[in-house]
């Protein structure tokens, strides 16, 4: 058993059922609660470990600081020169440990290097000024810079509007482009940068595969729609204006815990129409599927207004592929008088794509484009289908796999 300790609580982990002698699985455990599955595998001199937190019962900041703790101190207990934190870790966690001195890149795994002396704590910058310090770190090809925030009347509207204060507006940029992403995002005590490097890379990347689709389109993380106070919406696109909102909780230790507890509470008490939405693997994240399908929203309306026959056939292809005339068809399936090719539909459409996907033909087509731009190789059935589909449909769209 192997103990972490912050200043208020011990993780330990516990030695679970290892399925060979190199691979080690531990239970993480803060009292009686169960935190995570921590699997640890020996690769060269390093230890390298992966964790799975558990969606509940809910671990805290304080728990997660303790967790990474515990791990520091197993490697130290294996003799080993160093950890690698795998990619895919939980968010949280790899803010914590980047904190003890684990050191990667925005997508790939952390290491810390047991032989060096532990880093002090970062101090002395103030939180917008820190904030930008570590998105340029994370971020080392974009260009970042403050912008002047609007008139004080209208920032207190807004803020008011948005449900959150303290707001950095930024602008980023690739090299050798023009226009820049112009993003709001709330700093607090707390804020996750390595989350805002995430949307911000992929949003970064989704406007250079579709310029000028994507160009006026600027992204706030804030809490615009009640749905985001609560915890059941994630994003939302606006097509009258062009913008995209996030849930500013994702941005923060104290807004993603907020989450975790609504999780929690809904897990406890399942409402049969929430729908989950897709799931991604490493080297993307929740976030990019987010970002992807919002822009995705953004792309849409875009088609449906200056090529609206256009858009109508789009929805043709993709019902096709489903078995059905139109996409439409597959949405109507999920009703027990639907005819029997549209259920079989709807069930196809809700199992290789999403629950969420089968619920409007909108975020079908959100959903089955986050799945594409979120499958680094050997693409599923549905992510194979699309890529061609959008190559007819947007012919000047930069859509080569990278």
């Amino acid at each position: 058993m192997t103990t972490g300790e912050d200043t208020t609580l011990p993780v330990e982990l516990w030695p679970a059922a290892s399925p060979s002698p190199d691979v080690v699985v531990f239970t993480a455990r803060s009292g009686d609660r169960e935190l995570a599955d921590v699997v640890r595998r020996v690769d060269s001199e390093a230890l390298r470990v992966s964790v799975a937190t558990r969606l509940s019962p809910v671990a805290t900041a304080a728990e997660l600081a303790a967790l990474v703790g515990a791990i520091i101190t197993e490697g130290q207990a294996q003799g080993r020169l160093a950890i690698m934190l795998a990619d895919g870790t939980d968010l949280r966690l790899r803010y914590f440990a980047r904190a003890a001195g684990f050191q990667g890149p925005l997508r790939g795994d952390l290491r810390l290097d047991l032989r060096a002396s532990p880093a002090a704590p970062a101090g002395g910058e103030s939180g917008v000024t820190r904030l930008v310090s570590d998105l340029e770190a994370l971020l080392p090809d974009v260009t970042l810079a403050t912008r002047r925030p609007p008139g004080i009347v209208r920032s207190i509207l807004r803020s008011a509007a948005s449900g959150v204060s303290g707001t950095v507006h930024l602008i980023a940029r690739l090299a050798n482009e023009d226009r820049a992403l112009q993003l709001a995002v709330p700093v607090t005590s707390d804020v996750l940068a390595e989350s805002v490097a995430l949307a911000v890379d992929s949003a970064l990347s989704l406007r250079r595969r579709f310029r000028p689709l994507l160009d006026p389109v600027r992204v706030f993380f804030d809490e615009e729609a009640h749905g985001m106070r609560v915890g059941t919406i994630a994003g939302l696109a606006a097509p009258s204006v062009r913008d995209v909102h996030l849930n500013s909780a994702y941005l923060s230790l104290s807004g993603q815990e907020r989450l975790q507890r609504q999780r929690a509470e809904r897990t406890a008490n399942p409402d049969p129409a929430r729908r989950p939405p897709l799931t991604v693997l490493p080297p993307f994240t929740w976030l990019d599927a987010l970002v992807a399908h919002e822009f995705w929203h953004q792309i849409e309306f875009g088609l449906e207004s200056a090529r609206y026959r256009d858009s109508v056939e789009f929805r043709r292809v993709v019902g096709r592929y489903f078995g059905v005339e139109t996409l439409e068809q597959a949405i109507k399936g999920a009703r027990a008088d639907a005819p029997s090719e549209w259920q079989a539909a709807h069930r196809k459409l809700a199992g290789e794509v999403s629950a969420y996907g089968a619920t409007a033909p909108k975020e079908a087509t959100a959903e089955l484009f986050a799945q594409w731009w979120c499958t680094p190789a050997d693409p599923p059935p549905p992510a194979r289908f699309f890529g061609p589909v959008l190559r007819q449909f947007f012919p000047t769209a930069d859509l080569a796999r990278s």
